[in-house]
């Protein structure tokens, strides 16, 4: 039975990425529409296919003011724009916006204690940007560089002879210097005009 939902006044609100060492690379998006339209027809028309080289996770990394961060065993990051619905009385039954608030960056780096790098940061409360990566080749990846990240002290439970680990929980602050808090860079051999 063919359906089809139009889903109108659509705004992207979270976006949610894991690192770690295996397995495909995935990515979850939250988005908030304001109403939709059911319909036994496709409202895009007749659907094509696109030819891609997907991630993996095995060709991520993750590098700190330029250097690579090591012995990272696994990462979490979390964007949010912190829209809000905005319910009022109508007779269509949408909602009348969808307003964004305040944007966070926040998340989590999991690292083998190997030197005192992020330890430090987290101490002296200073920040650095951090890069999260996945790269196929030199014509093919994806970079978000979060400008100004401030690392939470780490707890680093001993639990046996094979090291130990440190989870750092971070945040991502407006860097001044940079004026923005987060960019994101896709290199993927097509022309801007394609996302036109």
């Amino acid at each position: 039975m063919p359906s089809y939902d139009l889903i109108t006044g659509v705004r992207a609100d979270t976006l949610e990425i894991d690192f770690s060492p295996s397995g495909p690379a995935t990515a979850s998006f939250g988005l908030i529409g304001q109403g939709s339209t059911r319909s036994g027809i496709s409202a895009g028309g007749t659907p094509t296919s696109a030819a891609y080289t997907a991630f993996n996770k095995a060709q991520g990394s993750i590098s700190r003011s330029g250097s690579a961060l090591a012995q990272v065993t696994g990462a979490k990051l979390s964007f949010t724009n912190s829209v809000e619905t905005v319910r009022t009385i109508r007779a269509d039954r949408k909602i009348e916006g969808a307003d964004p608030g305040i944007c966070r960056a926040t998340g989590q780096v999991t690292v083998r204690f190997a030197d005192t790098t992020l330890l430090t940061q987290a101490q002296n409360g200073s920040s650095a940007d951090f890069a999260f990566a996945y790269t196929i080749d030199a014509n093919r990846s994806l970079t978000i560089t979060l400008h100004e990240v401030y690392l939470a002290l780490a707890k680093t439970p001993i639990e046996g002879p094979g090291g130990v680990e440190a989870a750092f929980d971070f945040r991502a602050a407006y860097s001044a210097t940079a004026t923005i808090m987060m960019m994101v860079a896709l290199k993927n051999q097509q022309a801007a005009s394609e996302y036109a």
